[in-house]
């Protein structure tokens, strides 16, 4: 973790994909750098409509969430994303910040035999619940005990860079047993 350049807009982990749009026009201003493993070249996309990008039905899903933006501020749908032989379909987190929008895109979790779509159901449950939170460091320690306990993981920290790059841990979870202090 320590490697990754998560302060960067631009970059993000191997697996997942960003948009960053104009909020008044939906115009794609910024990509991740690895849309290109998906068939798209980066200068192909910016200044494109993002519903030329998603398409319609996924399209119209973003115009309702920002249309009640004050009492939802995330919505997640699946969306497909790629070119040709690359298109797959994605679990979304769409949210807006000032005069910008933001599309994140992971791997979807299928269905699965059971016809439980258990990592897809877990993330919008817990995009709900972090809708009850009263601020961030909340929503943070809410956060860091639901990856804690879906992953059995010892420790569970939230970083938060401040502007000149540095930072400081503003939740963490520890599993009781771990013996880590």
């Amino acid at each position: 973790c320590a490697q990754e350049n998560i302060h960067k807009p631009s970059a993000v982990q191997g697996h997942g994909y960003l948009l960053v749009m104009e909020r008044a026009t939906l115009s794609v201003t910024q990509v991740s750098a690895n849309v290109v493993d998906l068939g798209y070249e980066i200068n192909s996309l910016l200044g494109t409509s993002l519903m030329d990008v998603i398409g319609a039905t996924a399209f119209d899903n973003i115009q309702t969430t920002i249309d009640i933006q004050e009492s939802k501020p995330m919505s997640s749908f699946p969306v497909e994303f790629g070119v040709g032989e690359h298109r797959k379909t994605f679990a979304s987190s769409f949210h807006v910040r000032g005069t910008s929008a933001f599309l994140e895109l992971e791997p979807y979790v299928p269905v699965t035999s059971r016809g439980v779509d258990a990592g897809n159901v877990q993330v919008r449950c817990m995009s709900q619940k972090l809708l009850t939170v009263e601020g961030s460091v909340e929503g943070c320690q809410l956060l860091t005990q639901r990856v804690q306990s879906t992953t059995g993981f010892d420790r569970v920290m939230v970083y938060m860079f401040h502007p000149d790059q540095h930072g400081e841990v503003i939740a963490e979870t520890l599993r009781p047993d771990s013996g880590v202090e």
